[in-house]
Formats: C-alpha cells, structure tokens, sequence
C-alpha cells in the first residue's frame, strides 16, 4: 500500500449538517494521500452499533480494504468533532479535532489540512512498514475481529402458488451476525394458520400452519441494497376436513417435513429496520395426498412456489 493509493471513507450521517460541503473540502486537499468515497451509516450508530464499532470492521476487513475511515460525531449546536481510524492502528482512534464543520468552508478547510498531515505521517510509516516486511507475512491476510451477534424480529407475508395456493402471515425472532465479510441470520419462524380450497367434489378444506428455522446470507451491494439467499428447513402441518354427499365428514391430520430456498434482496429504509424479499421452491419431503374411504380427494404433491415479503429489524 503507498499513500497514492490509499483508500478513506467517510462514514456520514443519515440528515442533517455538515452536509456535503465537508466531504467535498476533505476529497479535495485528500487527494494525492487518499481516495476518499462518502458511505451513509448502514445501519446507523447508536444503541449497540456505536460508529468506532463500524469503523473497525471496515479497517479489519478481509475484502475492499479500507485504510482510513471518517467519521463525525456531534458535540453541542453546529460544532462537531471529526475522528478518523487507520488500518495500521485499528485500536486507536484518533481525534483530528473539533469545529462547526459544514458552515464555513475556511472552517473546513483548516480541518482537513490538519487530517492531511495526520494522515501522510501515519500512511508513510504504514507503507514503510509493509515495504520492510518480508514477502511471506505480507500475503497473510488480516484477521477479521468476530463481534457479538444482534437480535433480530421479522414480520412478513408469505404467499404460495400451486396445488394448494395460500397466503400467510409469518412472525420470527433470530440473531444477526458478521464473518467473512458477510452478513449472517438465523432465525425460528412461525406462520399463522391458512384455509386451503382443495376441492369441490366432495368439498375439502384445508388448513395450515409452518415452522421452521431460516439461514439467511447478505453481501452489501450498495450503500442501502444487500442481495443473498435464504434456506429454511421446517414442517407444515396439514388439517383436512372432507364433507360428503351424505352429510358425513371425515378428518385428517399430518405433518410435513418440508426445505425451501431462494434468492432474496433487503433495502434499508434506515433507522434499523429493512425491507426483504425473496423467492424460491419449497420441496416436501413427502407426498401431500388425502383420501377419504381409501379414494384420493385431494393431492398437493410435493413442490411449490413460495414469494416472501417482510421487514426486518434489530431489537
């Protein structure tokens, strides 16, 4: 790594001052010592996501590295104090200094002059550093820090096509973790139970209700877009009820091992809550027939197509 082509972000708030005139002033007397590419917090600091917290998993990550991250945090009125992080010191944060940012571009400037000069002594020392560094403990690759998982709760709306077409309202609670660059959930899901039409001659109706455990992987694509996918493991349980001409009504019970998996995309809408969707088949594991009297009335096979929307949130 030289200075020339280190990497900075400057992680900025969701709203609000210093607005852009800041990142424009810090990209201009930046270059020649950093790139710098702005970044909305995703999600945001706050409760148990602290900004430093953001910043270190950026400079210890394995992919896209990043050589210094930015950052402001406000401190009374228009007066903010401007932080930075580097790769070559991932613990020790360091306060450029503290000003009414955004207001004055005077102001601005004197920042980002001192961040540069802060920089380049920092960036030359790391570069120095790698440089003297034999070649086989150059390739190893940073280790990336683990952090403690986050509660996570979902609502959404799962709709099936098929044998058996059906809408149904899914509730979970799971937890959320980083590895590998990526963004990991798990959850234990449960749908509300559903009327199924099956058919008219006799008349059947069914009903359902799934659980299941749901592990989901997401790669950030964008500064609110995350794209992965999903697969679920569960059981449905099936309530059948057959009315014949006669007036009898006969009954039957089972329950379904079943695995889906699909595509899914999140879009955060901010604060802490994303909105998902996902596609994919669900297979059972075993064939979803009903007879009445040893006759089949009714047959769901085996495969279906399920469309899933739902927001999701840390708790």
């Amino acid at each position: 790594m030289t200075i020339e082509s280190a990497r900075a972000i400057f992680l900025a708030p969701e709203a609000g001052p210093p607005g852009s005139s800041l990142v424009e002033t810090l990209r201009i007397v930046l270059a020649g010592v950093a790139r710098l590419e702005e970044r909305r917090l995703d999600p945001p600091t706050g409760g148990d996501r602290p900004t430093a917290v953001a910043a270190r998993e950026l400079v210890t990550g394995v992919q896209r590295a990043v050589d210094v991250v930015l950052w402001i945090v406000p401190v009374t009125g228009e007066t903010f104090t401007l932080y930075a992080l580097t790769r070559s010191r991932p613990d020790a944060v360091i306060e450029v200094g503290q000003a009414e940012l955004g207001k004055s571009a005077d102001i601005d400037r004197t920042i980002a002059l001192k961040l540069r000069n802060v920089l380049e002594g920092l960036l030359s020392r790391a570069a120095a550093s790698v440089s003297a560094a034999p070649t086989v403990a150059a390739t190893q690759p940073p280790v990336t820090r683990a952090r403690w998982p986050q509660a996570i709760w979902r609502l959404g709306l799962v709709g099936a096509a098929g044998v058996g077409t059906n809408a149904r309202a899914e509730a979970g609670l799971g937890a959320r973790f980083h590895a590998g660059g990526l963004r990991w959930e798990a959850s234990a899901l449960v749908a509300l139970a559903t009327t199924i039409e099956l058919g008219n001659d006799p008349a059947v109706e069914a009903s359902e209700w799934d659980f299941g455990f749901r592990f989901t992987g997401l790669h950030a694509a964008g500064p609110r877009l995350a794209v992965g996918g999903l697969v679920e493991a569960g059981a449905r349980r099936l309530f059948a009820q057959a009315s014949l001409p006669n007036g009898a009504i006969n009954q039957a019970r089972v329950l379904v091992p079943v695995l889906w998996s699909g595509p899914e995309i999140r879009w955060s809408l901010g604060g802490r809550m994303e909105i998902c969707a996902a596609a994919g088949v669900e297979v059972a594991l075993q064939r979803q027939r009903f007879s009445i009297a040893g006759v089949p009335v009714a047959d769901m096979g085996r495969v279906r197509f399920l469309s899933l929307v739902a927001l999701v949130a840390l708790l």
